[in-house]
């Protein structure tokens, strides 16, 4: 059984060892007065957390307002060519119907 909590206890002090860098970035201020060092780190943890949701979602809502934006300015500009070949259709038609119009108008007069 001591045996067992032995090397047990071996395998931590090892892992202490070998992920100190890492365990002092989780937990920068731990110090002798540890609640209060672990409140600390706790909140630092949760304030990093919470920057870092902060910053993917204003970048998710920019995206979304870029991909609106121009999808919006497509479809506006499709539109204006589609309204400016309407118009040209509707001038061609219009001076087509005026110039037989004239002639009838012109045949009648003689």
């Amino acid at each position: 059984m001591f045996i067992k909590l032995g090397i047990l206890a071996a395998a931590l002090v090892v892992g202490g060892m070998i992920f100190a860098n890492e365990i002092d970035m989780f937990f920068p201020t731990t110090s002798a007065a540890l609640t209060d060092s672990l409140k600390t780190d706790v909140t630092n943890f949760g304030n990093n957390a919470t920057d870092a949701v902060e910053e993917r979602i204003d970048e998710s809502f920019n995206e979304i307002v870029n991909r609106t934006t121009s999808t919006i300015s497509d479809q506006m500009t499709k539109m204006g060519e589609e309204i400016s070949i309407e118009l040209t259709v509707v001038r061609e038609s219009t001076e087509q119907v005026m110039g037989t119009l004239y002639d009838t108008i012109t045949a009648i007069h003689l």
